[in-house]
């Protein structure tokens, strides 16, 4: 990543804090256009609109007690007046276009394998917006299922920005509303669904938020068991080391805390690591410079 070109996050709550320790750093960042999302779908919907950016946001709308709302947006772009919901929604999307065509590094963090669809029209939804439990049905993605989508999604980003390397992330957050058992298979799909890309692809890397969190200091296991984001004061040294890995060579200092950012091992796959004199295996320690 470069301060001298944008960087786009989308995915779940994992992305907006990401980014604004980017932001913070004084990187160019737009995230989450459309709000935070979790699943594979989600995110494959949002990255089709914003490589098409067609600007038909009104038609997509359905009113709710008086609050015009859209299935792929958070309610934060809902609005009393439709015009302005959809000029919202629109100027988000056109910011995140501009910054995909240009983007030096793209961070995907998904969070489950869990998705929800309409059961009119069995479109997945990335926010029910409070509406009645029977208008949807879940569906739990397959693995299969998981990596066609992401390979859909690095197709799209390829067709805006070809030279954009695409970090994807698995949320260390886990979702324990079905057992710690089903969090292990939501997260491991995730985890292989990554692999399977990054074999397939050049430019993908592999950023291990959830085996640092998860498998490092205690306190960052209570916040997740928790479900609380494991950032935040106190926490700020952490994060910034993590994310010092994948400043370019040409852009070593870490801009806020006037430290200059250690040299990474380049990850060429999400399997091994490389580095001058040893060869690990990626559990932990993976980390690279775009």
């Amino acid at each position: 990543m470069s301060h001298a070109a944008p960087v786009l996050l989308v995915g779940s709550c994992f992305s907006d804090n990401i980014g604004a320790e980017l932001r913070a750093d004084l990187f160019d960042a737009v995230v989450n256009p459309f709000g935070p999302l979790y699943n594979p779908l989600s995110v494959e919907s949002a990255f089709g609109i914003i490589a098409t950016n067609d600007g038909r946001y009104d038609a997509r709308l359905f009113r709710h007690e008086g609050v015009w709302h859209d299935w792929n947006f958070h309610s934060r772009f809902s609005s009393a007046s439709a015009p302005e919901a959809a000029r919202a929604m629109g100027r988000s999307v056109a910011a995140a276009r501009e910054a995909l065509a240009s983007a030096s590094a793209v961070i995907i963090t998904l969070g489950t394998t869990t998705a929800y669809r309409l059961c009119e029209d069995d479109s997945v939804v990335a926010n029910c917006h409070k509406m009645p439990a029977r208008m949807f049905r879940q569906t739990d993605l397959s693995l299969a299922e998981t990596t066609e989508s992401l390979d859909r999604t690095i197709g799209i980003v390829r067709t805006v920005n070809p030279g954009a390397k695409i970090i994807f992330t698995v949320s260390p957050l886990r979702y324990l509303a079905d057992g710690m058992h089903a969090n292990t298979l939501i997260k491991s799909r995730l985890h292989l669904a990554i692999d399977a890309v990054s074999r397939s692809h050049e430019g993908i890397i592999y950023f291990p938020a959830y085996e640092i969190v998860n498998d490092g200091p205690q306190g960052l296991q209570v916040l997740c068991r928790r479900h609380e984001t494991p950032l935040g004061s106190g926490r700020e040294v952490y994060i910034r080391s993590l994310l010092s890995k994948f400043l370019h060579p040409t852009d070593g200092r870490d801009r806020r805390c006037g430290q200059t950012s250690v040299e990474a091992p380049v990850a060429p796959r999400h399997g091994r690591v490389r580095n001058r004199n040893q060869r690990t295996r990626s559990a932990q320690t993976v980390s690279a410079t775009p």
